[in-house]
């Protein structure tokens, strides 16, 4: 079995500087390739100019220089061109798509598996179809946010879709009901290796560390987070909030200007100015004005190798976001006997079972985090037996060979 994978072309796939939709092709492609060929097309800045072989796959690179300066200059007139309009186009970075349909097409692999964008299934179903499988996978929820018309015509092209919940794939499969039998979920992945002799530290009862792991953004809620623990800081006077990840705003187009949900829209608020010049700046005067400067600890991006040792160290992890298509990092937390707290958004709704393995809260409820960070806190006992029982439920059932498993059982009947 011969299968492809193609990049996002911002994405960065090979470690260790990975971005998250990197990771997710990365483990997927290593663990199919102990079973299939598998050949993976990124963007020549993620590999440099040469391809070669890394662990397994083919790494095939494909200029995106001339997409890029497309991209550039479209920016310079937003009321012409419009964000999202670009993003959804059959025009962003065809350039760099069309490269990889003609590779496709001399290569004749049998699956290729897209993330993301349905308009890539639609030019590589025109020009490399032949006897050429299409797997798109969505890590977002642009199915529905999208124009119907911009759409339809790549989803047509698929012979599978995917969701990387059940959240995401009830939401597409409802908009597109004729094609409901192509559809499902593959879930993300986590390597149990990574975690299976590590002992967790014994929590600072003087001065619990709660983390947060992701980027820093609006649609992550790290404000929600700041806010929450500005209100117990004087109960837990030694209480510590760590944020790791890079301090870069997403683009408004991504999430917050296409989504439905009232929660998410009022976070333009971050965009127009109305109540800083930028999501960073706005997070630094919350700190200052709740007195929490010696509290919150912001540590950049961490390579992924090194993100164990921070949940080892936590005594809690929280994801706050307003938006998740999947929420890997109560995941991975949970491998690690990291107890959590989440939205009740999304994705993070298939990961954590309520009560058991984790405590969910509404999106942007500040009053509802406080007070489940504070039941945590208060009971070592009940953050001992949801650490446990998240740990069974992440090991047994995430793990990127499952998610492999996943897609190379639906390719298989289809070849067998």
């Amino acid at each position: 079995m011969n299968v492809a994978f193609v990049a996002q072309p911002f994405d960065s796939v090979l470690p260790p500087d990975q971005n998250s939709i990197g990771l997710i092709i990365y483990n997927t492609a290593v663990r199919l390739a102990q079973q299939a060929d598998v050949t993976v097309y990124v963007p020549a800045t993620s590999a440099g100019d040469r391809p070669g072989r890394v662990d397994g796959i083919n790494i095939v690179p494909v200029s995106t220089a001339m997409d890029r300066k497309v991209e550039e200059f479209m920016s310079l007139y937003p009321r012409l061109f419009g964000s999202v309009k670009v993003l959804s186009s059959r025009f962003y970075y065809l350039g760099y798509i069309l490269r990889i349909a003609l590779a496709i097409r001399r290569r004749r692999h049998d699956f290729v598996h897209i993330l993301n964008f349905p308009q890539f299934a639609r030019t590589i179903g025109a020009l490399a179809r032949h006897s050429t499988r299409i797997s798109l996978e969505m890590q977002s929820e642009w199915l529905t946010q999208w124009n119907l018309d911009e759409v339809l015509p790549g989803l047509q092209a698929c012979d599978f879709i995917w969701g990387v919940s059940s959240h995401v794939t009830d939401l597409a499969a409802g908009r597109f009901p004729d094609l409901a039998d192509r559809f499902g979920t593959t879930c993300n992945g986590f390597q149990p290796e990574r975690f299976g002799d590590l002992s967790r530290r014994e929590p600072d009862a003087e001065a619990p560390l709660v983390l947060f792991v992701g980027r820093v953004s609006p649609e992550k809620g790290v404000h929600v987070l700041i806010e929450a623990v500005g209100e117990l800081v004087g109960e837990f006077p030694g209480l510590r909030l760590r944020v790791v990840g890079p301090r870069t705003q997403l683009g408004a187009e991504f999430i917050v200007d296409i989504s439905d949900d009232p929660l998410v829209r009022e976070l333009k608020r971050f965009y127009d100015g109305s109540v800083a010049s930028d999501y960073q700046h706005y997070l630094d005067s919350r700190i200052t004005a709740l007195g929490l400067a010696g509290h919150v600890e912001f540590t950049g991006p961490v390579y992924q190798q090194d993100l164990v040792e921070q949940y080892l160290e936590a005594t809690l992890l929280v994801n706050p976001s307003f938006s998740e298509s999947f929420g890997m990092t109560l995941v991975e937390a949970m491998a690690t006997g990291c107890p959590v707290i989440g939205s009740r958004v999304g994705g993070m709704k298939d990961i954590v079972v309520e009560g058991e393995s984790g405590v969910l809260v509404e999106a942007g409820d500040v009053a509802g985090l406080t007070q489940a960070l504070r039941a945590m806190l208060e009971n070592p006992a009940a953050r001992g037996d949801m650490a446990r029982a998240g740990q069974t439920r992440a090991i047994e059932t995430f793990s990127w060979q499952a998610r492999a498993n996943r897609i190379l059982e639906r390719f298989a009947r289809e070849t067998g």
